[in-house]
């Protein structure tokens, strides 16, 4: 009864350590994923004022 316990007790804890992982994954990508498309946008907005600049020239 008492290695049962146990046993119930590791499972809870390595469950709970694979979604707190999953999670961290998560709010990871999504940060990237966020930052990848500000970069993106960021590189837009600088090929249109190089073309403007280059229209003024």
């Amino acid at each position: 009864m008492k290695l049962a316990g146990i046993l119930c007790v590791l499972l809870a804890l390595t469950a709970g350590g694979l979604l707190w992982q999953t999670q961290r994954h998560g709010e990871a990508h999504t940060r990237y994923a966020s930052l990848s498309d500000e970069m993106q946008h960021n590189r837009v907005v600088m090929d249109e004022l190089r073309a403007m600049t280059a229209d003024a020239r």
